[in-house]
């Protein structure tokens, strides 16, 4: 297993255990009726958008462990940078 291979399935590992830990969170504050207060309108809405943003990562990082491509420039010209991705999610 190369270095690239290992770091991609450390990353899946812990983006499945961090969409785990937020789809609980969010239920925790769902079921203690949390998500219809109004200071915490905004916690609510990150914590509910944050687990389609971890899938999204995972299934990045597993795409590019199966083709063996790492850190290959030509993998992310067709990915947005970073900061365009979080503002389209975010409404802005």
């Amino acid at each position: 297993m190369s270095d690239e291979e290992a770091i991609f399935d450390e990353a899946m590992d812990n983006l499945r255990q961090a969409a785990q830990r937020i789809r609980a969170t969010r239920n925790r504050l769902w079921s203690a009726g949390m998500d219809d207060h109004p200071n915490y309108r905004d916690l609510i809405h990150r914590i509910s958008s944050a687990p389609a943003m971890t899938e999204a990562a995972f299934v990045e990082a597993r795409r590019r462990s199966e083709r063996g491509q790492g850190h290959n420039q030509e993998v992310f010209a067709d990915t947005p940078p970073p900061l365009k991705c979080l503002s389209a999610v975010a409404g802005a």
